[in-house]
């Protein structure tokens, strides 16, 4: 996956992802433009412009790699983490091999619910 750049006509440059995946290209438009650089503000312009560029070709590399090695999504920002976490101690109490291990997840729920409702998403949760 590669990050190309064509040349328009007004001589500002158009940038686009070219995507080699499963023996077929694709191009993805990605609506963002370099232009002409005349001052310092242009530059500064189109380095944050370059910089969003990639940020978006990483985004879909990362999305091709979970396709590629099936890998689960990530959850959805709006998902519930205290309903989310629930479920997952159920899988490692279920789990026979993690029966010394259930602990640690049940005692971690506990403190979780102190912290966090219902209404807590995963978009909500940080390092603090």
């Amino acid at each position: 996956m590669k990050i190309r750049e064509k040349k328009l006509a007004n001589g500002n440059v158009h940038l686009f992802l070219d995507i080699y995946y499963n023996g077929k290209r694709t191009r993805e438009f990605l609506k963002l433009y370099l232009i002409p650089e005349k001052t310092p503000a242009d530059k500064e312009q189109n380095r944050q412009t370059y910089n969003l560029a990639v940020s978006i070709r990483s985004k879909r590399q990362l999305e091709l790699s979970r396709t590629e090695y099936d890998l689960p999504k990530p959850y959805a920002e709006e998902t519930p983490f205290l309903s989310f976490y629930r479920s997952m101690c159920e899988e490692r109490h279920k789990t026979p091999d993690s029966d010394g291990n259930w602990g640690n997840w049940h005692s971690c729920l506990k403190y979780l619910e102190i912290y966090a409702d219902e209404k807590t998403t995963f978009k909500d949760i940080n390092k603090e």
